[in-house]
């Protein structure tokens, strides 16, 4: 007697089908009883059946609309969820596009500024250890986290790129020239 469209609930429905006949026959007994009070004007049985229904219907309808918000309501936040652990991976991803190199001027003035002895006893990889570093940009790693979060903002940085070059291997005949 009251029960939601069939398939829109989905795993839900059985419980909410439940739910919804409690409430409609709750609304039905207190529609019903509340036609057999006491009143300056006679009610027919018909009539309290009527508004007993009506009350029903109304309370059924009632539980449905609050079930379809709150599923609506769980999804928003399940979307809102997905956005923002999106949105931090693909700041994750453009942070990992940067890295900190050594410039060459730095690497020039620190040997320039290294006592001459303890220089010798040096490797190169501490000597560049000890050069000022600056943040640079491998632009390959960052086009790849704009192709994989925000494909459309890709192609349309990459439309007037030149595409890389290919290699391919020698004839004989161009290896004579």
């Amino acid at each position: 007697m009251f029960a939601p469209p069939p398939g829109l609930l989905g795993d839900q429905e059985e419980a909410v089908r439940q739910q919804m006949q409690m409430q409609g026959l709750l609304g039905l007994a207190a529609g019903l009883f509340q036609a057999g009070t006491p009143s300056r004007t006679p009610v027919s049985l018909g009539g309290s059946a009527l508004q007993g229904l009506a009350a029903g219907q109304q309370a059924a309808q009632g539980t449905f609309d609050q079930t379809l918000k709150a599923m609506q309501l769980r999804q928003q936040m399940a979307d809102t969820k997905e956005k923002k652990d999106r949105e931090q991976k693909m700041r994750e991803a453009i942070a990992g596009s940067y890295r900190m190199v050594p410039t060459a001027q730095g690497v020039a003035n620190t040997q320039s500024n290294i006592d001459p002895a303890l220089l010798e006893g040096m490797s190169a990889e501490q000597v560049v250890a000890a050069s000022p570093m600056t943040r640079t940009m491998d632009r390959d790693k960052l086009l790849s986290a704009i192709a994989e979060f925000a494909p459309e903002k890709y192609l349309e940085l990459t439309k007037d790129r030149e595409p890389k070059e290919t290699y391919r291997v020698l004839t004989a005949e161009e290896k004579k020239q």
